[in-house]
């Protein structure tokens, strides 16, 4: 689905499952919500909007509020860690 130099990802449909092996973003050693994420597909950006705030809302922080990303912009996506700080991604492929 992508490949870049700090990551790989493969994907089933048209963005709905995704897995991906990534360097942390951070450059620190890979732990438990470094270096691994769970991403959730969305149908539209209000509804990736909606899972980064309600993440926020119940102790989660952010890592990357929602916005497009890429080189085409065409990955929107919000970043998140929840309380005990595991990464979580919502993300949507427009267009």
């Amino acid at each position: 689905m992508m490949k870049r130099d700090n990551s790989i990802m493969w994907g089933v449909g048209e963005g709905k499952a995704l897995f991906a092996a990534c360097l942390p973003h951070n450059g620190n050693k890979a732990t438990h919500g470094n270096g691994t994420m769970i991403s959730f597909g969305c149908d539209t950006t209000d509804q990736v909007d909606a899972m980064y705030a309600a993440a926020q809302e119940n102790g989660g922080t952010c890592e990357g509020a929602p916005g497009p990303r890429g080189e085409d912009e065409k990955y929107y996506v919000g970043y998140f860690r929840d309380p005990d700080g595991n990464k979580f991604a919502a993300f949507h492929l427009q267009g």
